[in-house]
């Protein structure tokens, strides 16, 4: 065999060193840059049944029958001579008011009343959702809601702290109003004269002005300047001679308010009732003494109810017959999403899609559509992204994707949100805003591990609004367990529902 020349062993020697350095140069699948990856992509409309899994999204409890009793009486609890409003207010999510028709009046107009009251019964339980409420003030009788929006007033309201030796069922007296926009303030008062503005949970209990319901008397005044807080209006409550005043918020007073009822409604959460009457009203300078019935309007205050969505029912997945979200056909994905406690994983269900499984290395893109029809709950929450089927614990664990939430004063939110397999991450996302009044609004949702740095990115928008989440320095490499798109309801956000519907959703769902 002729041996191969010196300048023919140089080629071969030089097409080998080419070749290797070919292969050290094309990235494998695995290990060319995350956002390069070719990403499989679902549609689904909803015109059908999705077929996707479904894990105690569909919690019945049974109805609970509520007798909603008040509006005039010719009894005499809260004053010494005959006739007075009031009687049994139920918390429940049928709405039920009365109130005389005034205005309508405006955050522009001075308002003013004043009266008696007494309490003869306040039932509560252990936790906040087994406690009673009942708002008194100016109001709007086409909608109220949690929080009420177009209102300014007063609550009486039970609720207990998280020691169950400590039940308390003295309501306690909150000074607050909501804006047209779903945002509010207020603060419970204490005997001080004083205020609290913080979380139920964390109220301090012994500071606390409480209305005992042993039928004793009490008086209360209520004023409000619009011409006070700074020129953003002020509200004075006198409760028992003591005076608390709170100032409505800047952004609040341009956001406006239309009150066209003065009188009282239930607070429509799952809860008990709530017994008390008031007397001897002047409402801007008018009085009532309700010697006779004065006629006032009234809707649903008499009423027979039977509530199926106590605590801890669930009513979400494929919705066929139904179009709120703005697909082009009827059938979508929501319902009924409601928080619970951390430890009540019984009560923690779940709507989605198999997928992957993906973790933080893939690009995860999604769009569709999304409404919340009025029943939209401040301190309800629900999640739409990417999970892990085995578990969607509190902190959260293998998630990407988005939570609808609410604030008092901000109203509805949304915000990307991120846990890796070790946990939640520290810091706040950007957050954007919606109205639960049946708009449609637009969503996008997309994952990009590459971006900020290669530290990962998560981008959120819904009609213009955009928000982001950058992963902290190392969570990329922690890792998660992405197997499931869709929706779950969340934990340890103060026990309250909402009800909410997506449609035309297009997702990642592999590697291809």
């Amino acid at each position: 065999m002729k041996r191969k020349s010196a300048f023919g062993r140089v080629l071969v020697f030089a097409s080998c060193l080419l070749l290797c350095a070919n292969r050290f140069e094309q990235p494998t699948a695995a290990q060319a840059p995350a956002a390069a990856r070719r990403m499989a992509m679902k549609t689904e409309t909803f015109d059908k049944d999705p077929g996707w899994e479904g894990v105690r999204n569909r919690i019945r409890r049974p109805a609970v029958r509520k007798q909603q009793n008040f509006g005039w009486s010719n009894t005499n609890h809260s004053d010494t001579a005959s006739g007075e409003i009031g009687g049994v207010i139920w918390r429940s999510v049928t709405p039920a008011y009365y109130g005389k028709k005034v205005g309508p009046f405006t955050f522009d107009d001075e308002l003013s009343a004043a009266g008696t009251i007494a309490v003869l019964k306040a039932n509560t339980k252990k936790g906040w959702q087994t406690g009673s409420t009942v708002f008194i003030g100016f109001f709007n009788h086409a909608e109220q809601g949690w929080r009420p929006i177009n209102y300014l007033g007063f609550r009486l309201e039970t609720h207990t702290d998280t020691d169950a030796e400590k039940i308390e069922s003295r309501p306690g007296v909150e000074v607050g109003y909501g804006t047209s926009k779903w945002t509010a303030g207020g603060a419970f008062l204490n005997t001080s004269g004083e205020v609290q503005e913080r979380n139920v949970k964390q109220l301090i209990q012994e500071q606390m002005r409480r209305v005992p319901p042993d039928g004793s008397r009490h008086t209360w005044e209520l004023r409000y300047d619009p011409k006070g807080g700074g020129g953003y209006g002020e509200i004075t409550i006198v409760f028992d001679g003591v005076p608390t005043s709170i100032r409505i918020g800047q952004h609040h007073r341009q956001q406006g308010a239309t009150f066209d009822r003065f009188g009282i409604f239930n607070n429509p959460l799952c809860g008990d009732f709530i017994e008390v009457y008031l007397d001897d009203i002047t409402i801007n300078g008018q009085k009532h003494d309700f010697a006779t019935d004065p006629l006032w309007d009234g809707r649903g205050n008499r009423d027979l109810v039977h509530d199926t969505r106590e605590y801890g029912a669930q009513d979400f997945g494929y919705s066929p017959d139904t179009n709120f979200a703005g697909g082009a056909r009827p059938g979508e994905l929501g319902g009924l999403f409601q928080s619970v406690d951390p430890w009540e994983t019984d009560l923690q269900g779940h709507y989605g899609d198999r997928v992957g499984p993906l973790n933080l290395d893939h690009k995860l893109v999604a769009r569709g559509k999304f409404s919340s029809e009025n029943e939209y709950s401040v301190d309800s929450t629900v999640a739409l992204g990417w999970f892990n089927s085995q578990e969607q614990p509190w902190p959260m664990r293998n998630f990407v994707g988005v939570i609808f939430d609410s604030l008092t004063s901000v109203g509805r939110i949304a915000f990307p949100v991120y846990a890796t397999s070790q946990g939640s991450a520290e810091g706040d996302s950007e957050r954007l805003t919606f109205l639960p009044d049946g708009t449609d609004y637009e969503w996008t949702l997309e994952y990009d591990p590459d971006a900020a740095g290669g530290r990962g990115q998560i981008t959120f928008t819904m009609n213009g609004q955009t928000a982001r989440r950058t992963l902290a320095d190392g969570d990329r490499a922690k890792g998660a367990t992405l197997d499931r798109f869709g929706v779950f309801n969340l934990r340890g956000a103060n026990s309250k529902h909402c009800i909410v519907w997506f449609d035309d959703i297009t997702y990642t769902s592999g590697v291809e």
